[in-house]
């Protein structure tokens, strides 16, 4: 799978920009200031509906715009994907395929990206739960029904963990700890 045109429109300091991308590598250079990272990140918030620099949607937004649009068609082995992003004072909707995604991480499983930013270095300093999180995301690029999975087995584990809060008898947590233990191997 593959981008290969991307159309962005209000986006940080881009008014207007749309490329066509070859499939295999494309290369974006230029001055400083030009535009680049916030390419960049205009393709990362098609991919996952949020920015790898600031949480703040409105930050996104090009200074005197009310919203900001990203486009992009993504090629599968059969066919080809539109997808878009739009923000807005209001909040973030995207759509997948002419259709409203029911939620975000629907961006991720038609576009995969893994980014490594200048804040990279947190996989050291944060420790295992940073790594774990940037492991999962790279495995899921490779087999996407891992997220589905992961997302389970989360919630398993934060009930498992609610259950040991609350002081709940041995069985139902040892229960939980099965679960956990069942999911995590599969």
């Amino acid at each position: 799978m593959s981008l290969r045109r991307v159309q962005v429109t209000d986006f940080r300091c881009l008014q207007s920009a749309a490329l066509d991308l070859d499939p295999r590598f494309t290369l974006i250079s230029g001055p400083n200031a030009s535009g680049k990272t916030s390419l960049l990140e205009a393709i990362h918030v098609l991919s996952r509906g949020r920015s790898f620099r600031t949480r703040r949607l409105e930050h996104l937004i090009r200074h005197g715009a009310e919203q900001f649009v990203v486009f992009g068609e993504v090629d599968t082995t059969d066919r080809r994907i539109p997808l878009g992003v739009e923000g807005a004072a209001s909040g973030i909707r995207a759509k997948i395929g002419g259709a409203n995604a029911s939620s975000l991480a629907e961006l991720a499983v038609a576009l995969p990206v893994q980014i490594i930013d200048p804040e990279i270095h947190r996989l050291i300093e944060e420790g295992p739960s940073r790594r774990r999180r940037f492991l999962d995301w790279g495995v899921f690029h490779v087999e996407h029904t891992f997220v589905a999975h992961w997302q389970r087995y989360r919630q398993a584990l934060k009930q498992r963990n609610a259950a040991l809060k609350s002081g709940q008898p041995r069985a139902a947590v040892a229960a939980w700890t099965v679960i956990c233990c069942a999911m995590a191997n599969s």
